[in-house]
């Protein structure tokens, strides 16, 4: 099958779910003997793959709202897609496109079709919805995304949230899950001391983490607050945050204010991707306080698959997982942070469970989200739509 795979004004190195998602399924997808090439945004750091990777040379806008900024940008933006899109089909002859998000991307994609023939598969990764909310400019655009012959998501969680901005029978839209590398992300009691001494951690402590983007939605802000109650029953307790973003000045004037900017309390910044099994190993406990209808977010799987306990506020796809899976004790009660600290403190306050869900979730990644499992989904929905070209 000859595939292309549109990631709108992103490059494939960019630390979010769709560019992973575009990078494992375009590298799987090559493995299983298909011709496969990756459209997307200009990269300075491009990804080790097995596949045609053609960058774009757009500005980036950094979000969904920003790309509607300025009109020329964004028109010029579109054009320059479809000239790379247009010229590659010419030369590989591709039989369908899959298009990462249904905001804008469905344009390009639109366009290909009635020019081509060629149908397209889009799927959608919550953060165009999420940004649209309350936003009739934008949402606007979504009407695109009616012409696509099939429709996934990331998770089941936000097919709602579709169904409010285009209207598509349900037979045309499937969960297709965010999965994870299983060679790389893997339980390492080497991995764990390692990392530990390094950052001057003893076996004995007890280690909670925060990996991600530091946004308001992700609950950044509610960590701090998590940390500091559980402090009073729990004194080995440390706490590693791994990652960057916009809210990190709120967050360090709170974790000051509380009193705990201190050599317990380590904010590691950026971390590359390839570092981040240290991370999750050194760890026993994933604080997961999202506020956001977040589809499957990619870390908390990764922490599961290296044995690192996830504990969620109950919205989004991987709370919903976790509560169908019959690990109802690890989601907490949307935005109570009383209710999180005392989930948390369950399981520090057991070494038993704490092993026991590391074992059961460690499985539950292994045989359930590989890239492999998500990939042969992909594979089937491309042979269906294939069957009515």
């Amino acid at each position: 099958m000859r595939i292309a795979i549109l990631l709108f004004n992103m490059p494939l190195s960019k630390l979010c779910g769709s560019s992973r998602f575009t990078t494992q399924t375009a590298n799987k997808l090559a493995k299983m003997g298909h011709d496969v090439t990756v459209i997307a945004n200009k990269d300075s750091y491009p990804p080790e793959n097995n596949f045609r990777y053609l960058q774009v040379d757009t500005p980036p806008y950094g979000s969904w709202r920003n790309c509607l900024s300025d009109e020329e940008s964004f028109l010029s933006t579109i054009y320059k897609y479809l000239e790379v899109l247009f010229k590659a089909h010419r030369e590989y002859k591709f039989d369908i496109l899959h298009v990462q998000h249904l905001l804008f991307s469905t344009i390009i994609a639109s366009i290909f079709k009635d020019t081509f023939g060629i149908p397209f598969v889009a799927t959608c990764h919550g953060t165009e919805t999420f940004e649209s909310d309350g936003n009739m400019r934008m949402q606007r655009f979504f009407r695109y995304a009616e012409n696509a012959s099939h429709i996934t998501a990331d998770s089941d969680t936000i097919i709602d949230d579709i169904h409010k901005f285009i209207s598509f029978s349900a037979n045309k839209v499937s969960v297709v899950n965010t999965a994870v590398d299983i060679k790389k992300f893997h339980q390492s009691a080497d991995l764990r001391a390692i990392t530990r001494k390094n950052l001057r951690f003893k076996p004995s402590d007890r280690v909670l983490l925060y990996a991600g983007r530091l946004v308001q939605e992700k609950g950044i802000l509610e960590v701090p607050h998590i940390y500091k109650n559980l402090l009073q029953s729990h004194q080995n307790l440390k706490l590693l945050i791994v990652g960057d973003g916009p809210m990190r000045p709120n967050l360090e004037k709170s974790l000051s204010q509380l009193g705990l900017l201190n050599e317990n309390c380590k904010l590691m910044g950026f971390v590359h991707p390839d570092s981040m099994p240290d991370y999750y190993n050194a760890s026993d406990v994933f604080l997961m306080p999202s506020l956001w209808n977040e589809p499957f977010a990619t870390a908390s799987l990764e922490a599961m698959a290296c044995g690192c306990v996830v504990v969620a506020y109950a919205r989004g796809g991987v709370a919903k997982m976790l509560q169908n899976r019959g690990f109802e004790s690890l989601v907490s009660k949307q935005g109570n942070i009383e209710d999180f600290v005392d989930k948390v403190g369950e399981l520090l306050s057991s070494q038993a469970k704490m092993s026991d869900y590391s074992r059961k979730l460690q499985n539950l990644v292994r045989d359930n989200l590989s890239w492999e499992i998500s990939t042969l989904k992909l594979v089937t929905i491309y042979n269906d739509v294939l069957k009515y070209v």
